[in-house]
């Protein structure tokens, strides 16, 4: 049996499937695809809002000093391991509202402060190990009380008392920031 030929032209325009794949038919089919795409999708605003998470709080880590000695005053502590990187410099302003403070031993002397500071300025919040807490620490303030502008440096530093012991213990700290405020 002889197939019947195709028709190229239908009411004076070119059929979109002649030659099985045409710019015609391409644009047919992603013309549906486009119409599918639309009925389904969700409003701007409600696709912001779900999958874009403003920022709120983060936590930022890794500052920490090996073998704490005694009488330091306001000593800057690097951070991940390193003397030359002790500041933190957000791109967006906000607040601190959390330090948090552990040392590798129990302390057994003597008491160690950390501080937090902003662009070289003491912040008044402070961690203190000492003897009601005699191994972590963790203070907080509330949102917009400790502000820093973007681009502002953050540093922790570190003061030990002259009884400060043991000098074998490594410290650790961390910050918990709200990236929401108008710092």
């Amino acid at each position: 049996m002889r197939q019947r030929p195709r028709r190229v032209f239908e009411g004076g325009s070119l059929l979109a499937d002649f030659l099985g794949g045409t710019i015609v038919s391409d644009i047919n089919r992603l013309s549906r695809q486009t119409e599918s795409v639309e009925q389904e999708k969700l409003s701007a605003t409600a696709a912001r809002s779900g999958f874009v998470r403003p920022f709120q709080q983060l936590v930022f880590d890794g500052w920490g000093l090996q073998d704490v000695a005694v009488s330091l005053s306001n000593v800057a502590l690097g951070r991940f391991g390193t003397g030359w990187q002790t500041g933190l410099r957000p791109a967006v302003g906000g607040s601190v509202v959390a330090l948090g403070v552990q040392m590798s031993e129990q302390r057994t002397g003597g008491n160690c402060t950390v501080r937090v500071f902003v662009d070289g300025s003491s912040t008044g919040l402070e961690a203190v190990i000492d003897g009601d807490a005699r191994q972590t620490e963790m203070e907080t303030r509330p949102a917009g009380e400790v502000l820093f502008a973007a681009g502002e440096e953050i540093t922790l530093r570190v003061s030990t008392s002259g009884s400060w012991g043991p000098v074998t213990a490594d410290l650790t700290a961390w910050i918990i920031v709200n990236m929401d405020d108008a710092g």
